[in-house]
């Protein structure tokens, strides 16, 4: 299954190469959304080695993880969304292929992040209610 994700991901840049682009504004804006999702992921990487390094074994709430819960699944929603729009900027036809980005995200929000709240409630019970109460999903 998430094979097939990805590869629904990756349709607009398939559709894409069969197309003639044009540049536009557009294409910066998703460009700009899919780096800002990359290096989104990086810092909250980045956040959560340090304190891990630090012989922290509870709930990450320093850096991005203030402010996010998940911030690498919001960086990762961010890319492939950023990829779609680069695609339909040159594309407009290619509207279509945004039914990757949707299932990513669908899946994000309604799969992943509510089994890893569950885990995370699980093995920090107390900790992760407040964190959870004060820090947003995104």
């Amino acid at each position: 299954m998430p094979t097939l994700i990805v590869f629904a991901c990756q349709m607009p840049i398939i559709e894409f190469f069969k197309s003639e682009p044009r540049f536009s504004f557009w294409c910066v804006i998703g460009i700009l959304i899919s780096l800002y999702g990359i290096i989104l992921e990086v810092v909250a990487d980045h956040a959560k080695r340090n304190f891990r390094s630090k012989g922290n074994t509870g709930v990450v709430n320093i850096g991005i993880w203030k402010r996010h819960r998940h911030p690498n699944y919001l960086g990762e929603i961010m890319f492939w969304w950023g990829i779609w729009a680069v695609v339909f900027s040159f594309s407009p036809e290619l509207w279509w292929t945004f039914f990757g980005s949707a299932i990513n995200t669908f899946l994000f929000l309604f799969i992943s992040i509510p089994l890893a709240e569950k885990q995370s409630e699980k093995r920090h019970s107390e900790e992760w209610g407040k964190y959870r109460d004060s820090t947003s999903i995104f």
